[in-house]
């Protein structure tokens, strides 16, 4: 039974090595205000991302529906490189559909 733990072990860290080594490496190119939202939104920092979507002028609406990164749409980007992928993507899409108002109107009785 010693032998087996040991070697469940052993098997569970080599993944786990294997997986940091493979893990990828972004790098940024420049400063400019696109390059620092895409390299803060792969980070996976909510309160770091609100921060610079509002240092950067722009609406949380235009970063997600404007905003690229290496060619895709930035919640592309956070999907495939980005850590905490789905509570970024969230809170990006969070305020897109704001603002929607439907109006209905009743007849006075």
């Amino acid at each position: 039974m010693k032998t087996l733990t040991t070697v469940i072990s052993a098997l569970t860290l080599s993944v786990a090595l294997t997986g940091a080594a493979n893990a990828e490496k972004l790098e940024a190119v420049d400063q400019s205000t696109y390059t620092q939202l895409c390299m803060t939104a792969s980070q996976g920092n909510l309160p770091a991302m609100h921060n610079a979507i509002k240092a950067s002028g722009l609406s949380k609406k235009f970063v997600t529906e404007k905003v690229t990164c290496n060619d895709q749409s930035i919640t592309e980007f956070v999907a495939k490189h980005g850590r905490s992928a789905d509570a970024m993507n969230r809170m990006l899409h969070n305020s897109v559909d704001e603002g929607s108002v439907s109006v209905t109107t009743i007849a006075a009785r």
